[in-house]
């Protein structure tokens, strides 16, 4: 019987993690190329269920805080130990829930300033990953960009919390976890597409957008409306922006009250169509007609 590299626990013929501290167990494939393919097959449908999971967690923990008569686009929201834990047993009364065909959410933790999600890929084990890319290598980038880019986690990230995504396969064994820290990882975020909108000048394009009649509903201290700004670089002074908080940010202003805008950084186009969260640069420029510089 061997034991685990990293905790000395013995481990079971076959076992592909340590029982005790779920550390990965290197095992040579000679051939993966089934494996492969489930692997590929796996990714596919995460992915499309990423956004999916972000939008069901953040429903719960805005419908908890809003019973608790806590508005979650406050800036000055804390998230509390108690609060976390509360908000936790609250989504917990829901659960376990289908998200979709594969994944099941069973159960959320709130320790500190954080959340535990555990999930489990209802017809997948874990041999099924063997030889492919790991669950974080496949799903956290998409993880990253979807916790840090919608309005309804942002109370998340003003507190800099931290969420953990734990995977179980179909028989209960755990397969890995994905940790986002929101106060890290949304700042690296916001900085590399800042880093990459200013390549170019896209003052031709921001003007475009407002001769289309394309207009951004925003606050000024939503942290996603500012990453949705910075997306243009210098170019930002020139965006169609309307202002809908009121100065001391506790109320909307009567405009956005009368145009119903409900979350932040909100597009309204010129058939009055909307886009919410951050809206890639290619998406505006496809919606709109408005050519990107090359």
């Amino acid at each position: 019987m061997e034991n685990c590299k990293k905790c000395g626990n013995n481990l079971e013929n076959n076992s592909k993690f340590c029982a005790k501290c779920g550390d990965s167990i290197n095992i040579n494939v000679g051939n993966s190329t089934s494996s492969t393919s489930g692997n590929k097959k796996i990714k596919s449908f995460l992915i499309g269920i990423v956004s999916i999971l972000v939008f069901l967690l953040s429903y719960g923990v805005v419908r908890y805080l809003t019973t608790k008569g806590i508005s979650s686009v406050s800036n000055k929201t804390e998230l509390t130990e108690s609060l976390m834990q509360e908000t936790a047993n609250e989504i917990n009364k829901d659960l376990p829930k289908m998200i979709d065909s594969e994944t099941r959410l069973d159960s959320t933790v709130g320790i500190k300033n954080s959340l535990t999600y555990k999930y489990t890929l209802i017809n997948y084990s874990l041999s099924d990953l063997e030889g492919g890319a790991s669950l974080s290598d496949m799903l956290r980038n998409d993880l990253v960009n979807s916790v840090c880019t919608t309005p309804e986690m942002d109370i998340f990230v003003k507190n800099k919390a931290t969420l953990n995504y734990s995977y179980y396969d179909k028989n209960g064994v755990f397969i890995e976890q994905i940790t986002i820290n929101t106060g890290i990882d949304c700042a690296q975020h916001i900085s590399s597409t800042f880093e990459e909108s200013n390549v170019y000048n896209l003052d031709s394009f921001t003007t475009c957008l407002k001769d289309k009649g394309a207009l951004l509903y925003s606050a000024f201290w939503c942290s996603h409306c500012k990453a949705q700004k910075e997306l243009f670089g210098s170019s930002q002074e020139l965006l169609p922006y309307v202002e809908c908080s009121t100065q001391d940010a506790t109320d909307q202003t009567q405009i956005c009250k009368d145009k119903k805008i409900e979350g932040y950084p909100t597009w309204e186009l010129a058939d009055s169509t909307r886009l919410t969260g951050e809206v890639p640069l290619q998406t505006l420029a496809e919606r709109t007609g408005c050519e990107l510089p090359q």
